[in-house]
């Protein structure tokens, strides 16, 4: 390790080799946590995660094919987990079985001003709601990357 960017990576070998990985769909209201180690948690010599497990911290939905940039990001879905810069690659974890959902990898406005209250979240679930798309964090189906 030379400068602690590389956290990520020992994380997903441990993911692989200890997690269960799930094989069914996320349900919109599922429970999850992330574990993160942006900001700066991580470095030469400890690794400080945060996780995030409030009562927001759900699936909110997906799966869609997101445009970012000229690219676009399949099998994304949507979550309302707190989040911080350098968080990209963290778990996301299905908190009642335990299964590794997917890889969160990025929040639709990092700027913004008007954040996802609880009311909107719990009143939209299971929704076409266009703020879970604008105003969510974003994270790939675990089971759309081939890990073989």
């Amino acid at each position: 390790i030379l400068d602690g960017r590389d956290c990520c990576f020992g994380w997903w070998i441990f993911l692989v080799n200890e997690l269960a990985i799930t094989n069914s769909k996320p349900i919109p209201g599922d429970k999850l946590i992330l574990v993160g180690f942006g900001n700066g948690r991580a470095s030469t010599t400890k690794y400080d995660a945060y996780v995030s497990n409030d009562d927001d911290c759900v699936y909110l939905s997906g799966n869609k094919n997101v445009k970012i940039g000229k690219d676009i990001t399949k099998n994304t879905f949507f979550i309302g987990c707190d989040t911080v810069q350098g968080d990209s690659g963290s778990a996301v974890i299905n908190r009642v079985t335990g299964e590794l959902i997917g890889l969160y990898f990025g929040m639709a406005n990092p700027d913004m001003k008007n954040p996802l209250t609880s009311e909107e979240i719990y009143q939209n679930l299971g929704t076409d709601f266009l703020e879970f798309e604008t105003n969510s964090s974003w994270a790939i189906d675990i089971r759309t990357i081939p890990l073989n």
